[in-house]
């Protein structure tokens, strides 16, 4: 009996292989991968935010200058005022023009990662 025993444990290894390491690294990396989506759809919500808040007040500003210059005494003699309103209604409907595609961008990038 014994001479079997020393032969069966001379046929298996001297140790047991080392048990399955239990899957905490891959919950780990689960979880700071989530994390790590959770900050880039706050930033995109931020970003869309910021892009809506300017957008609001460039609107603004550009329907109290359509106001003014719908006002036919804003066209008085001596109407410096004029060429400066006509030339800030210019530059606000660009500004409007390239915040709106920036809007777009931003909810695009948010509906992409959400």
């Amino acid at each position: 009996y014994l001479y079997r025993k020393e032969r069966e444990g001379a046929e298996r290894p001297a140790s047991r292989p080392p048990a399955a390491k239990p899957r905490a690294p891959q919950a780990k990396e689960r979880r700071r991968a989530a994390a790590r989506e959770r900050e880039r759809l706050r930033e995109g919500r931020e970003a869309v935010r910021r892009v809506e808040a300017e957008l609001e007040r460039a609107t603004a500003e550009l329907r109290a200058i359509e106001e003014r210059l719908a006002d036919p005494g804003f066209y008085a003699p001596g109407g410096e005022e004029v060429g400066e309103a006509v030339r800030r209604h210019g530059e606000l409907r660009e500004r409007i023009a390239e915040l709106e595609a920036a809007w777009e961008e931003a909810v695009s990038a948010l509906e992409a990662s959400g």
